[in-house]
């Protein structure tokens, strides 16, 4: 999964605009990380090339581009009074 962190100009995170964004479903388990038994050289193979990882995180982006456009463009609706809370 990725992380989206949006940083307002103050240097604060907006929580509004921050998302975790669902990658594939290739591993899993119940904590972040690797299972404390497994050797470096397991846990290297695990986590694959690193060509391979910036491909999966580049994918879990562009997946959420759509969104965040949308997100952004309801604020701006919302900046320049063109809609109203119901």
């Amino acid at each position: 999964m990725v992380q989206r962190t949006a940083i307002a100009p103050d240097g604060r995170p907006i929580a509004a605009l921050s998302r975790v964004i669902p990658g594939d479903k290739t591993r899993s388990g119940q904590r972040a990380g690797h299972c404390n038994n497994l050797s470096e050289r397991e846990k290297a193979r695990l986590a694959g090339p690193v060509e391979a990882m910036r491909a999966r995180v580049i994918a879990a982006a562009e997946r959420d581009g759509h969104g965040l456009r949308t997100e952004l463009a309801s604020l701006e609706a919302l900046r320049e009074g063109h809609s109203h809370a119901r």
